[in-house]
């Protein structure tokens, strides 16, 4: 195992490798994306556009919504070790808990700033509440819970209103406006006009989007379902290896991913997305990913924590007099 990791801790190899594979897909998903800014090139002939568009499905059907639910997973289990951690302590970690998702709302702006789409995290930070609540639940209950999130209680609802009044639909939240506002803020290459238009419409539209789409009700059943399995495999391990470092540093990963991507392809910067297909895009986010594993490799070498994780830590334990070290973050 890597240097920068202490001898015989196997849960933090566990999940900084599968945080840092679902870090890495959602990563080159955004590059392919230009970040929800809807700019590409013209195909230079049918060849290279079917290419372009057989590669995005490709790719789109691997990773699209896989790497979030591990994510996701892997959230709820980082939550059940610290409570567990602290509890063996004589603590309640529910407060300090919640506390923490206030400062990752605050990191969820940070990186929704340099990202038209909003961020998941703002929802996670919401959703991951009702672990507060449900902390000493048994596991049977647990699981039942999970079940009924993950079951979108939310559209049987709507189910049952139309099907006692035909004519109802559900109410719109406006996506699709608020998405192309977004991109006219983008258009107009002023970072300031684009960030505040992130930070308000934008975030708005990822929550609305998040109940349409589900998300707001799956996110909270996969947080309860939390655990890990696929990493018993040894093949699994050997792949997974290189991120390691990667996933240790998953939040600077993440929000930086947003700041590199924007700089390439949006307006305000260099503006390369109307150049850059499906293949070209992925190329570009490949090398960016690379060099953000070669960063977290030497960063790691030379400091206990990753750099918004360590601010993370800190600002969590910071209301308690002395920041203790976490048994995993």
């Amino acid at each position: 195992m890597p240097s920068v990791y202490p001898p015989g801790n196997e849960r933090i190899y566990v999940v900084d490798a599968l945080r840092g594979f679902a870090v890495m897909a959602i990563m080159l998903l955004h590059f392919l994306e230009h970040f929800i800014y809807n700019s590409y090139p013209v195909a230079s002939s049918p060849m290279m556009e079917a290419a372009n568009q057989q590669f995005k499905e490709v790719f789109f059907f691997l990773f699209a919504g896989k790497s979030y639910t591990i994510f996701a997973l892997l959230f709820g289990f980082t939550f059940a070790v610290q409570y567990r951690n602290q509890a063996r302590k004589g603590r309640d970690f529910a407060g300090r808990f919640v506390w923490r998702m206030c400062l990752l709302a605050v990191f969820a702006c940070m990186n929704a700033a340099f990202f038209p789409g909003g961020d998941v995290l703002l929802t996670f930070s919401l959703a991951g509440l009702l672990l507060v609540p449900c902390r000493r639940l048994k596991t049977s209950s647990l699981v039942a819970l999970s079940l009924f999130f993950l079951a979108q209680p939310l559209e049987w609802a709507y189910a049952a209103v139309q099907w006692m009044h035909p004519g109802w639909v559900p109410p719109s939240l406006s996506v699709a406006e608020s998405y192309a506002s977004l991109k006219s803020a983008v258009d107009t290459g002023n970072f300031w006009v684009m960030a505040w238009e992130n930070l308000t419409t934008g975030q708005w539209a990822s929550l609305a989007w998040g109940i349409e789409a589900g998300r707001l009700m799956q996110a909270p059943g996969l947080f309860l379902l939390g655990f890990v399995l696929l990493y018993r495999l040894e093949y699994f391990r050997k792949a997974t290896a290189p991120l390691l470092t990667y996933g240790r540093m998953s939040l600077t990963n993440y929000v930086s991913q947003s700041v590199i991507g924007s700089l390439i392809f949006f307006p305000y910067a260099l503006g390369l997305a109307p150049y850059c297909g499906y293949l070209a895009s992925f190329a570009v986010g490949f090398a960016a990913m690379t060099g953000q594993i070669w960063f977290c490799r030497w960063w790691l070498e030379r400091h206990r924590y990753g750099v918004l994780e360590g601010l993370w830590h800190r600002a969590t334990w910071l209301a308690a007099g002395k920041v203790s070290a976490p048994e995993h973050r």
